[in-house]
């Protein structure tokens, strides 16, 4: 077999493979609500927003973030905030995810909650891996990705809290 044949599908495959990168414009993607709608990705064109992919395994990674979001001052900022649940790569039981989902969207009726039961929207944004880790997107009004993260731990998120904080700033004045 010639291997020169094989070299533009290994091209292909590197290429198609890539992560999400700064610049990209990101797609609709319809995801499930918390009480099964499906949903478009909701600010999506129109609006600043934060974009929280949570593995429920691992869901404290994100605390120090969403602590921070939780102050006044951000408060004030014209952004939104849209937390996707990660349920393909979980043990826990959907009903249970979904149970604790609603309690925490009447808590929080402004920021919606949408559900990824099959990594679609991992797939189709190009998140890569996210098994363990949490994924922070803010994407502009022109739908773009202005900027994208992926933690492991708490302390990774501490790290990346003011770089979120600042873009946020940045792209609300």
């Amino acid at each position: 077999m010639n291997l020169f044949k094989l070299i533009p599908f290994f091209i292909l495959a590197a290429f198609s493979s890539q992560e999400l990168k700064t610049g990209d414009t990101v797609p609709d993607i319809k995801l499930a609500d918390v009480y099964d709608h499906q949903k478009s990705m909701p600010f999506l064109g129109s609006r600043v927003f934060l974009l929280l992919y949570i593995d429920p395994d691992r869901q404290h990674i994100i605390d120090p973030l969403t602590k921070e979001l939780d102050t006044p001052e951000i408060d004030r900022l014209d952004f939104e905030v849209v937390s996707v649940i990660d349920c393909k790569d979980t043990w826990i039981p959907f009903w249970l995810l979904q149970t604790g989902a609603r309690k925490e969207q009447k808590r929080h009726p402004e920021s919606p909650i949408l559900f990824d039961t099959d990594n679609s929207l991992q797939s189709s944004w190009k998140f890569g891996n996210c098994d363990n880790e949490s994924v922070v997107v803010i994407v502009g009004k022109d739908s773009q990705v202005a900027l994208f993260g992926k933690m492991g731990s708490e302390d990774e998120c501490r790290n990346y809290v003011p770089q979120v904080l600042a873009k946020i700033r940045e792209m609300t004045k």
